[in-house]
């Protein structure tokens, strides 16, 4: 073909004519791959590498999505989503289902720790723990700070119940009660045994004290003591 400038002093004009081709290569192997516009793979697409998406990837089989970017801000599994090593996520991971790691998981922001299950047997709560629903701990729950339960709190050991506050007006401590330091109760305090103290015991009503052992030398009756059996005293009875 002569080019522009010869075919026109000889009287041609050149034409240029483009077609578009598709090529099919059975099981490639290629050391890169760019392209500009979309790629559609049938069968299986193996990356030993890095594998990028400038817009969005999709992956299904039989019509159905596994997982896919398109609509999410970031990557999303419509069914179970494992990793052999570490699974790294920068924003949020939610889980409809279970979520199982088979070592350890950490969950942070900014930074700081929220709650993990590295060094820990079990799972570590560092700030506030929050249930909607049920919470079920089968080994020690330690709290260091506050612990609130917004309906009902059960605690047994080998199915039978230490304490629980279902169907109790407060607490309901089936054992023993010992508190290592002061033990406020807002309403009635019922001891079915013997209720030991090892320092003192105040009982009072509308901030006016009942009895107390707080500063006596024993026990204190504020007003009336009545007694609807024997009243004992191994010593003299002062008035």
């Amino acid at each position: 073909m002569l080019s522009g400038a010869q075919g026109a002093a000889n009287g041609f004009t050149p034409v240029y004519q483009y077609a578009t081709l598709t090529l099919t290569v059975p099981n490639p192997t290629l050391d890169s791959l760019t392209v500009r516009r979309g790629i559609a793979a049938q069968p299986t697409v193996i990356v030993n590498g890095q594998l990028y998406a400038n817009d969005n990837l999709v992956v299904s089989e039989a019509g159905r999505t596994k997982f896919t970017t398109v609509g999410a801000n970031g990557l999303r599994v419509l069914g179970d989503l494992s990793a052999d090593s570490q699974l790294s996520v920068t924003g949020t991971l939610v889980a409809n289902g279970f979520l199982v790691a088979n070592n350890n998981v950490i969950v942070s922001e900014g930074g700081r720790t929220k709650f993990s299950s590295v060094g820990a047997n079990g799972l570590r709560v560092v700030g506030e723990l929050t249930a909607e629903s049920r919470l079920s701990v089968e080994g020690d729950l330690v709290a260091h700070g506050v612990l609130h339960a917004n309906k009902d709190i059960n605690v047994s050991d080998g199915g039978t119940t230490k304490f629980s506050s279902v169907g109790a007006n407060g607490l309901c401590v089936v054992g023993e009660l010992t508190a290592e330091s002061r033990l406020s109760v807002e309403g009635d305090l019922v001891a079915h045994g013997v209720l030991h103290a090892n320092k003192d015991i105040n009982v009072s009503d509308g901030g006016t004290t009942k009895f107390t052992t707080v500063g006596a030398n024993g026990l204190r009756v504020a007003k009336d003591l009545t007694a609807e059996g024997n009243l004992y005293a191994r010593k003299g009875v002062k008035k």
